[in-house]
Formats: C-alpha cells, sequence, structure tokens
C-alpha cells in the first residue's frame, strides 16, 4: 500500500502501539478518548508519514489531550479526544483530513484503516490495513444491541460479516465521500456477525385475535417492547439470555393475558433474571434465561406452557408467535402474529451458516426458505411442537431469506438448567447485590474455593475483601498501602463512593481496618464480552495499615505447567451454594497448559493472551465470591481470579487474569507509578 491516506497517524504509548488516529490540523489529532483517558500526556506519542509499526515516520509529542466531560467510559458514550501536539507536523508528511458536517445515509460503503488485529484472535497488523463498510441505520444497531449495550446519539454502525475493524484500530478514521465521518470506537468481536450484524429475529404470517396462547408474555425495558416470553410457572419465564444480558433487573417488566402491545394487560416487574453460565454472547450459544418474577401472574390469566425434553423430529411444523417485524426492515407488529416453520436438519443448517454462523448442539433451526421466518422483535419468544415449547427464538440471518434458516434455542438441551432455575427464587448473588443486572450472574458466579481449606488472614494478609454497599462481592490483594488489585468486572460501572475494601479479618462478619475507595482504573482494552484485560486498580482514600495487614509484589515470571499456585477468598464452597463461608479459605490449585484449557473451552468461550488456566479437575478450584482475589506463585501476586464454568467441574478448568502478561503488566505499572508510589 503507498502512502495514500497522509492523514492517518498512530498512537504510540511510550515505544509499544496503542491506536490509530487523524490529522485533522498541522497540529491537531482526532481519535477516541477510550485510547489516552488516564494516560499521561508526557508519554504518548503521535506517528505519522508511515504505513508500517516498524518504520518511526514523523514523530511528535503531544501537548495536551481535550477529552469532553460527556465521555462515559461505560457506554463509550462521546468517545473522542483532540490531541495537541508539541511542534506541527510538515505538510510535505501529512495532510489533514477534512470532517464530515452532515449525517452519513444507511447502506453508504465507507472506509476504515489501522494497524488492528487481522482476526479476532490474531495479531496486530505490521501494515497499515484497509476495508470497506457499510453504514448501518441506528435503528438496526440499537435492535442488534439490545440490552448488551447503549447505541447513544452520538454514535454510528458500520459493518459487513467478515469485515470490520478490531482491536488496535481504536482511535482510527471512518472515512466516508473522502472525509472523516466517524472514529472507530468499540463493538462485539471482530468481524462476527453477532455485533451489529445479527437480526435476532414473524414473516408471512398471521394475526392473532384471541388470547389463545396464555403462555406467551412480552419483555419490556423501560416501557418499551423488547422481546418475547412463555410462562413457565405462574412466577417464572423462559426467555432468551441476549434479551436481558446487561438490563437493569429493576427496568424489566412483564406484560401477560394481551395480545397487542396497546393493552398492557397484566403487568408484573422482575426480581431476577438468570442466565446459564454456558451463555456466549459472540456465538449465541446457549441463549436462554429464566425471570423469576415478583409477584406470580394470577391463574386467571394465564396457562403456563410445557416444556419438550426430547429432541423434536426434522421436518415437523412448529408454531412460532411474536410482535416481531413482519419483514426483515419492517417495524414491530403491534398485534400478535403466529406462524408455522418446519423443523430443519441441524447438519443442513450447518452447512447454510458454514462461514458465517456458529450452529452448536445447543440449537435447533426452523423455516420455510424465503416465505416463513421469525424476525426482529420476536427474540425470546416461544417456539411450539406437539403442544410443547421446543424451543427459544435466538437469532439468524436477515428474515425468511432463502439461505439462512431461522435458529432456535434447543429447549432439550438445556431443560437441566431450566429446571433447576425455574424452581428457586433466591440466587446467592443478588442477596449481595441487589442492584444487579442481568449480565452479572453469567459473568460473577462463574467467576469464581472449591475443595480448599480454612485459614487465616494472619497467612495471606494481602488478601482483601471488596464490599458494595457494605456488601460483600469481591476479593483483591494490596499492592501498596494505597492500591489494591482486583478483577475489572468486579467494578466496571460501580461507582468508587458505593465501594470499601476491609484487610486484616479473616471472617466476614468482621469489620477489620475497612478504607474507602476513592478511585477505580481499568483498562479501555477491559471487555465485558471476552473478559480480556480484566484487571482493575482500586485507590484508597488512606493509606492501609495494621495488624495482619501487609502488601504483596508482582509477579516476575509465570508459573510454568503443572505448577502449583494458591489461591483464597471468601467464595462459594461448591457450585449451587447460596451463602459464601464466613472465614477465610485457601487452597492449590495446578497451572493447566494453555493449549488444554483452548480446547476445553473450544467453540464456548475465548481465552485471550492476557489468560492463563488452573485447577484440580473435579476436586479444587475458585468459586463466585473469589472472583478478584489474588492467585499467588513464589510468593508473588501472579494471576487474578477472573472467570470459568462451574466450579471445579471437570471439564473446565478456571480462568484468571495474567498479572505477568505484557499488556497487563504494563497497564497495572503504568497505574502503580502514576497513583500509588
Amino acid at each position: 500500500m503507498v502512502k495514500q491516506y497522509p492523514y492517518y497517524v498512530r498512537l504510540h504509548y511510550g515505544s509499544e502501539f496503542k491506536c490509530g488516529g487523524s490529522l485533522i490540523r498541522d497540529n491537531a489529532v482526532l481519535t477516541a478518548a477510550h485510547c489516552v483517558v488516564d494516560f499521561n500526556v508526557k508519554m504518548l506519542r503521535i506517528h505519522a508519514d508511515t504505513i508500517n509499526l516498524y518504520d518511526i515516520g514523523i514523530v511528535r509529542t503531544a501537548k495536551n489531550v481535550l477529552i469532553s466531560q460527556a465521555y462515559d467510559e461505560n457506554t463509550m458514550n462521546y468517545d473522542v479526544a483532540v490531541l495537541i501536539l508539541s511542534s506541527p507536523i510538515p505538510p510535505t508528511s501529512a495532510t489533514p483530513i477534512p470532517l464530515n458536517k452532515i449525517p452519513v445515509a444507511p447502506g453508504m460503503k465507507c472506509l476504515v484503516m489501522g494497524h488492528g488485529l487481522q482476526s479476532e484472535n490474531g495479531w496486530g497488523s505490521a501494515q497499515l490495513q484497509e476495508v470497506q463498510v457499510p453504514v448501518l441505520s441506528r435503528a438496526l444497531c440499537k435492535i442488534k444491541y439490545a440490552f448488551r449495550e447503549y447505541i447513544s446519539p452520538s454514535m454510528m454502525c458500520a459493518s459487513t460479516p467478515g469485515k470490520d475493524s478490531c482491536s488496535g484500530d481504536s482511535g482510527g478514521p471512518m472515512v466516508c465521500n473522502e472525509r472523516q465521518a466517524g472514529i472507530v470506537s468499540w463493538g462485539y468481536g471482530c468481524g462476527h456477525i453477532y455485533s451489529a450484524k445479527v437480526s435476532e429475529r414473524i414473516v408471512g404470517g398471521s394475526a392473532v385475535t384471541q388470547k389463545k396462547y396464555r403462555y406467551y408474555v412480552r419483555l419490556h425495558y423501560q416501557g418499551e417492547f423488547k422481546c418475547g416470553g412463555s410462562l413457565v410457572r405462574n412466577n417464572a419465564v423462559l426467555t432468551a439470555a441476549h434479551c436481558v444480558k446487561g438490563a437493569n433487573v429493576k427496568a424489566l417488566r412483564i406484560h401477560a393475558d394481551t395480545i397487542n402491545l396497546s393493552d398492557a394487560g397484566v403487568v408484573r416487574p422482575v426480581k431476577n433474571a438468570l442466565i446459564s453460565r454456558s451463555y456466549n454472547p459472540s456465538t449465541l450459544n446457549y441463549d436462554v434465561a429464566v425471570l423469576i418474577l415478583a409477584t406470580a401472574i394470577p391463574s386467571g390469566s394465564f396457562t403456563a406452557i410445557t416444556l419438550d425434553k426430547k429432541a423434536v423430529a426434522n421436518g415437523v411444523s412448529c408454531l412460532v408467535i411474536g410482535h416481531g417485524y413482519t419483514k426483515e426492515d419492517g417495524v414491530a407488529s403491534a398485534q400478535l402474529r403466529e406462524i408455522q416453520v418446519p423443523v430443519v436438519n441441524r447438519a443442513v443448517c450447518q452447512r447454510k451458516y458454514r462461514g458465517t454462523g456458529v450452529i452448536t448442539q445447543y440449537m435447533m433451526c426452523a423455516s420455510e426458505p424465503g416465505k416463513k421466518d421469525s424476525c426482529s422483535g420476536d427474540s425470546g419468544g416461544p417456539m411450539i411442537c406437539n403442544g410443547q415449547q421446543a424451543g427459544i427464538v435466538s437469532w439468524g440471518m436477515g428474515c425468511a431469506r432463502v439461505k439462512y434458516p431461522g435458529v432456535y434455542t434447543d429447549i432439550s438441551k438445556v431443560y437441566s438448567f431450566i429446571e433447576k432455575f425455574a424452581t428457586c427464587s433466591i440466587l446467592f448473588f443478588v442477596q449481595f447485590n441487589p442492584n444487579i443486572v442481568a449480565h452479572e450472574f453469567a459473568t460473577l458466579l462463574d467467576g469464581k474455593i472449591v475443595g480448599g481449606q480454612q485459614t487465616t488472614i494472619e497467612e495471606v494478609p494481602y488478601l482483601l475483601n471488596l464490599r458494595r454497599s457494605g456488601q460483600f462481592s469481591c476479593g483483591g490483594s494490596l499492592l501498596t498501602p494505597h492500591c489494591v488489585l482486583t478483577a475489572a468486572h468486579c467494578v466496571k460501572g460501580v461507582p468508587a463512593s458505593s465501594l470499601t475494601v476491609h484487610a486484616g479479618a479473616s471472617r466476614l462478619s468482621d469489620v477489620g481496618e475497612m478504607r474507602q475507595v476513592a478511585q477505580h482504573f481499568t483498562s479501555p482494552f477491559y471487555s465485558t464480552n471476552t473478559l480480556d484485560m480484566d484487571v482493575a486498580i482500586l485507590k484508597l482514600a488512606e493509606p492501609l495499615s495494621g495488624p495482619n495487614i501487609a502488601t504483596i509484589g508482582l509477579c516476575s515470571k509465570n508459573p510454568g505447567n503443572d505448577e502449583f499456585v494458591k489461591i483464597s477468598g471468601w467464595g462459594i464452597t461448591s457450585e449451587y451454594s447460596e451463602q459464601p463461608p464466613n472465614q477465610v479459605r485457601t487452597t492449590l490449585v495446578r497451572v493447566v497448559p494453555k493449549s488444554d484449557c483452548m480446547q476445553a473451552y473450544l467453540g464456548k468461550a475465548l481465552l485471550t493472551s492476557t489468560m492463563f488456566c488452573a485447577t484440580i479437575p473435579g476436586a479444587r478450584d475458585s468459586c463466585s465470591g473469589d472472583s478478584g482475589g489474588p492467585v499467588v506463585y513464589d510468593g508473588r501476586v501472579c494471576g487474578i481470579v477472573s472467570w470459568g464454568f462451574g466450579c471445579a467441574r471437570k471439564e473446565y478448568p478456571g480462568v484468571y487474569t495474567n498479572v505477568a502478561s505484557k499488556r497487563v503488566n504494563a497497564f497495572v505499572k503504568q497505574i502503580l507509578m502514576q497513583q500509588c508510589l
């Protein structure tokens, strides 16, 4: 590639490449706020007039970083920053790009460039890369990200399956009609059909005029219709996990005994949203959720649907109902609609989606190609076969497309999860966090001491417990008297004012030495989706000291495969325990080869370079409540308890943030240097 984009620049922090940017004036660079927030401006370097990472080009330091007060690091709203350079870049080396002042029309193809990863699990590109992507309408993008993330008025979406920006492209320009119209900000995965591309999915059906499907309910969020669902008990609703992941449970409402969006029917708030540990928001594997209602639906207003425990035969005609779009680019139907679609052979469906999506064993497919299908807004609703619910509307490419059948969660494959949680109304984590949002169940309940023994804080004086609004939530380790190491998922989106740390106490019933958290820091590259860079530093309002309180140093080398590492915390002692132990516990687990761990989670979850795995299969592991706690090797903290499927399951090792990994280590040391020493 010749230097055909003379406005493109690279942003380095010290000597390490971080993000892209664009020259909008000879001494001003436009980039993303998340690329520079909390960074020391003196460490920033701008490289212009270069298309290869090994070519330094023209280098300038940054004199100032300007970030809008409207920027929100949790939602990425207003993700824009302007860097003022210490000296201008000569016109012979770079040309500023004009900015677009009017909205770009959906469908327009725009140019994105950068040095980001060339695949989601790949490496950054040394050579500058370019890709053309079409702009999506904001309405469509909001549907794709419903409940997962917030698409604000300051954002725009663009992508096509297999083509996308990726990690490392952040801050770079999106150019439409030779003007910069966007800044690369965020998304789920890279080139996925599931980010802003997948239709969640009645086309070709008919209106329902009588209340004959008394099990059907609507799910509303903040007063707006979002998804369908089905009553499996008078106070339990079955829906899709993607309908509630990331939603504030307090804002969810269930509307029963109604067939028209203008009729509220019987309304109930949701007490709890339960999502399976196996749910993967990237592939939509195990896309099932159980909602426990605050109060039961009266018997005269509903009829519970029975669930099909057996797989449905290919070719069986099944009923799908919902308020979804009546055509692919349409709007939700005010009147409830129904349709009959035949079940499609899974192997055939897998071939249809080859290279586009993953059809797992927990999914089933159904549609009448080109004529009948579920569509956006039907998500979470039931698929009824032989009078029993056999599926949950999940996803698909478009609506009633000839090539792509609709994809449904297979009830027979997830029945054990539904049966377990549709018969209980109390969940351990909710007791600790009454303001829980739905996605935290999947992340933190797995985020995990099983098979260990009691110990005392004298043995682990660096161990702290983190409390949110007075309620225990996670562990942590004291790095300096002012700063604590924990997991990002323990604090991301949580006000620092609600957090306290407690040290020097073996029991949760003891307050110990308490300190208020003044500020917490997470990496701009932390992913709530994959838990990549699951690391956070808490800065305390006052230094911690006292009996049985000591700091711990950072790992200088990675523990080798099969080495034992020590984990400690107050996590639950079995996968389905409801209460954490009062007394701190500890155990040793063995480091698992990364390749073995990747094979264990293949097709279910992503293991990144910032993670390692350890377990004693079926015997010892971390578990819910241990999240954020230390993994200690050779007297130093080498890991952070992060996530895993279940607790001490034979097939799934625990997954830990690798403190010695390059990106994590650099982030931790940077914050320590700036805030803690």
